[in-house]
């Protein structure tokens, strides 16, 4: 991910330390609150509904709910305030898949839809996808080549998105923390053996939003690989007093990884200075430090089956990766990039839930023409506790 070339300075290291013991005595909350157990987001499966807190305030939310019979969105612009499920057919040169079709493609995905709402095509790739309708169960297929709009070899994707029009819901007001999960699997796939298709990984990522300062990130728990690679990982270029381990490309800091690891996993954040496209990404295994997995466990190697995934973010989580961010805009400031940039806040009413989504993403492999994803996933939830 990251070349090893560049030092960071003891200046930078020192600011790391004294950045994270500041974060750690930082207690002041920005609209505080006694909030008790709050549910932000559920999907009942009995009922066939979806249902959201839409405000956040000492009342309490005020819930909204959706009938799981609406039909299939496809990530347009018009769409991405809707929640929805979605298909998106993403990445460089990408085309969308945005009209309708009545082709049985339920060979493909492992599951038969019951409409053509429930289905969309590319018509010129025939690249195509579809849902149930009724059990949050998606399907992906991918035809061509890059030449004709076929994402090769950049991400594709398939997801239900959860999209806040207002930043009215803070779930860590009061010292709470955020939970969040969903119950995911994989129904079929074309990663092929002994020479590999595709290959892809399933995720469950809330949106976070620094309100102070218009910066934000995706928390990202991934759930299941189609390989047995340690995705988040870069080459390290220099680690901190607390062993995490920083990676540079040039002057700009790629990634902060946490200390320890799994097997040669590294949790690790990657900044998007003052944007909103930072993502952390972490997994639901033991010794975990960005999140806490309470249930599910990481899956690779293209085990099936589905389990259920949950996990929490507690203020001191946040704290920490808030710290990591900073720290790697710190080194960037100091070798003279993203100068404008303000430090992310500190305060945890700052913060901000904008989305909830759960999906899978994956490409093609060995100049294979396709790729090719079923999935299950219900009962995504989200709640401040």
């Amino acid at each position: 991910m990251a070349k090893k070339n560049g030092r960071v300075s003891s200046k930078a290291v020192s600011a790391f330390g004294l950045s994270l013991a500041l974060l750690v005595a930082t207690t002041t909350l920005a609209g505080a609150s006694t909030l008790s157990s709050v549910g932000i987001y559920s999907q009942n499966s009995n009922q066939q509904a979806d249902c959201w807190a839409t405000t956040w305030g000492k009342a309490g939310p005020s819930p909204q709910c959706r009938n799981w019979s609406q039909s299939l969105q496809t990530g347009l612009p018009s769409d991405t305030s809707l929640q929805q499920d979605f298909c998106m057919n993403y990445g460089q040169g990408a085309r969308e898949m945005n009209q309708p079709s009545t082709a049985d493609l339920s060979g493909v995905f492992g599951f038969r839809t019951t409409s053509s709402n429930y289905q969309r095509i590319d018509p010129v790739t025939g690249s195509g996808c579809g849902i149930t309708g009724t059990s949050s169960r998606w399907g992906m297929a991918l035809h061509g080549t890059s030449s004709n709009g076929f994402c090769v070899p950049v991400n594709c994707g398939i997801m239900h998105l959860l999209n806040w029009t207002t930043m009215a819901v803070r779930p860590f007001q009061g010292a709470h923390s955020l939970a969040y999960g969903a119950r995911f699997g994989v129904v079929s796939d074309n990663v092929g053996w002994p020479v590999a298709q595709s290959i892809w990984h399933g995720f469950i990522c809330p949106a976070l939003h620094d309100t102070r300062t218009g910066q934000g990130f995706l928390l990202c728990q991934e759930t299941w690989r189609s390989d047995p690679g340690a995705d988040a990982f870069c080459h390290q270029s220099y680690s901190t007093l607390d062993g995490s381990g920083i990676c540079l490309d040039g002057p700009k800091v790629t990634a902060i990884m946490a200390s320890g690891g799994n097997g040669g996993f590294r949790e690790f954040i990657g900044p998007d200075p003052g944007g909103d496209y930072g993502i952390v990404w972490t997994r639901p295994e033991a010794g975990s430090k960005l999140a806490t997995s309470t249930a599910g466990s990481f899956k690779n190697l293209n085990q099936f089956g589905a389990q259920r995934y949950e996990m929490t973010v507690s203020p001191d989580q946040l704290r920490r990766i808030v710290g990591m961010f900073n720290l790697a805009l710190s080194i960037d400031q100091e070798r003279g990039q993203y100068l404008n940039v303000a430090p992310m806040s500190t305060r945890l009413g700052d913060w901000a839930l904008t989305s909830l989504q759960v999906g899978a993403e994956g490409n093609s492999l060995n100049q294979s023409p396709s790729a090719m994803i079923g999935v299950t996933s219900s009962n995504l939830m989200a709640k401040s506790f």
